[in-house]
């Protein structure tokens, strides 16, 4: 939250455990504002609030390919609503009526919180976090599909590996150019049965 128009400058921070905010975080804070809003030689105040309450975040995966379902488990078992989008309806009909993903991680069974829906739209409107988990030949056209059903606020997670095959970009770069919003890039050596 921000009151730029005050004297000074409010940045009023939610945080879970205000006990825990090390003054050097403050300071780093600090810096930061001044720098982003060209704060220097001007006062600002910072505030650091408790979070009143603690509530479950929305999350959304695009692609139930094995990462995409191992870490839509994995996000579900911590407490968070989950919907999975797939263009299969084979593959959505088993997540919600068997709570499995037989083609792709046999093994696996999904929390029953997780809900499997057809429907683009319905996977993303309202949701805190959209996570990309279709391959890099898709990210392009589902970009510009969710385009108009987001509020800009959500956070935008890639988990595609590759490059663009049009024009042979980062994804990142794809999924920001149509967003407009900078995606977080999850990466590294694992495969899905780890995840899971």
């Amino acid at each position: 939250c921000t009151q730029t128009g005050v004297k000074p400058p409010t940045f009023v921070f939610f945080v879970n455990d205000t006990s825990l905010l090390h003054f050097s975080y403050q300071r780093y804070l600090e810096n930061q504002l001044r720098a982003s809003f060209n704060f220097d030689g001007t006062g600002i105040k910072m505030e650091f609030r408790k979070r009143k309450e603690e509530r479950m975040m929305k999350r959304a995966f695009l692609g139930a390919g094995s990462l995409g379902t191992a870490l839509t488990r994995a996000v579900a078992r911590s407490g968070h609503q989950v919907t999975v989008y797939d263009r299969k309806i084979e593959i959505v009909d088993e997540i919600n009526h068997f709570h499995t993903n037989k083609k792709y991680l046999p093994e696996l069974i999904l929390p029953t919180a997780v809900e499997a829906v057809h429907e683009l739209a319905s996977a993303v409107t309202g949701k805190d976090l959209i996570v990309f988990s279709v391959p890099s030949s898709a990210i392009r056209e589902m970009a510009e599909k969710i385009k108009h059903h987001l509020t800009w606020t959500e956070i935008i997670v890639s988990i595609a590996k590759g490059v663009d095959p049009q024009t042979l970009k980062p994804l990142s770069e794809v999924i920001e150019e149509i967003l407009n919003i900078e995606p977080v890039i999850l990466s590294g050596p694992s495969h899905a049965e780890e995840v899971a």
